[in-house]
């Protein structure tokens, strides 16, 4: 999994893209914990609660889209799924500008800012990918 992500994010760093985040995923194989309160959701396949804007959506009835990819957990309970997601934005003249105003106008630390160009961007992913999964 982790060798896919990296694979992943040096094909994005490679067309010069970034804004990019992890999203994780995680199914209840045996429905959401007894603790969980979604009282506030009429429609058990797919609801919006107006007022938080919160989507639940029923992947029970995804079975039949073909093969699962999500990552087992150790007791069988649950799936997890990983994907990039975000922006993806390219690093172009907009990008650089930006980070340049951040850095000599506003005074930013370089190392600070989320602008950064894609090899920087991806190191920067990669590392913290690794260090949440080891």
């Amino acid at each position: 999994l982790l060798h896919s992500l990296c694979r992943d994010a040096l094909f994005l760093k490679n067309h010069g893209i970034i804004d990019y985040s992890l999203l994780l995923g995680i199914h209840y194989r045996e429905g959401p914990p007894e603790a969980a309160n979604f009282s506030h959701l009429q429609d058990e396949e797919e609801s919006v609660d107006s007022e938080s804007g919160d989507f639940l959506v029923n992947l029970s009835d995804l079975s039949h889209q073909g093969e699962d990819t999500g990552v087992d957990s150790v007791n069988g309970k649950l799936v997890y799924y990983f994907g990039i997601i975000d922006m993806l934005q390219l690093y172009d003249c907009n990008k650089q500008s930006e980070r340049c105003f951040k850095i000599f106008f506003k005074c930013k630390d370089p190392k600070g800012l989320s602008v950064q160009a894609p090899k920087a961007y991806c190191t920067r992913f990669i590392t913290s990918i690794t260090a949440l999964t080891t």
